[in-house]
């Protein structure tokens, strides 16, 4: 579990750059606490983040931090590695919606996509005001990101659905032209 998350009452003493977990020397924060073949994922940039929505839903949810929304080479091999050989969960990428999270929501979406993944981004808020998981954690409580994050999860079904269609007829398509 993270353990090492700061307490809601403790975040607000420390300045936010003061708040990164020390994760060691692992890239992909929580990638090691996913069962064995999970449904959903929730990928998130940072680890606080991951921590923050994995208090807020009692754990009910996996959560993986990947180090910003430019997940790099080394990460995203570690990622596919971690999931050879056995059905690929779905991937809900919330990024934060400050513009590098905007720019490349999509991109990273359809790095996943096209590595048979079925993804999909959103957004915890609207707007294009800097917040992320742990902003709403901080300012309005666990039941208030709990709430956001099964609403999210609740109106992704469609798209993941769309998404899995698509990979269904890539795939198809590639053992035709073969």
């Amino acid at each position: 579990n993270y353990n090492a998350i700061l307490l809601n009452e403790d975040r607000i003493k420390f300045p936010k750059k003061s708040w990164k977990l020390n994760a060691g020397n692992k890239k992909l924060f929580g990638l090691d606490l996913l069962p064995l073949n999970p449904e959903l994922i929730i990928l998130v940039e940072g680890e606080v983040d991951a921590a923050s929505i994995w208090q807020a839903t009692e754990g009910k949810v996996f959560v993986v931090a990947i180090g910003g929304i430019s997940i790099s080479k080394n990460c995203f091999a570690d990622f596919l590695k971690f999931f050879s050989g056995v059905k690929k969960p779905r991937i809900l990428i919330i990024p934060d919606n400050d513009v590098a999270g905007r720019d490349n929501a999509q991109k990273l979406r359809d790095k996943f996509v096209n590595n048979y993944f079925p993804a999909v981004f959103k957004f915890l808020v609207e707007g294009t005001k800097k917040c992320d998981a742990n902003d709403i954690l901080t300012k309005h409580g666990d039941d208030k990101l709990a709430e956001i994050i099964n609403n999210i999860i609740d109106n992704s079904q469609a798209d993941f659905e769309t998404v899995e269609e698509e990979i269904a007829k890539s795939r198809s398509e590639e053992h035709t032209s073969e």
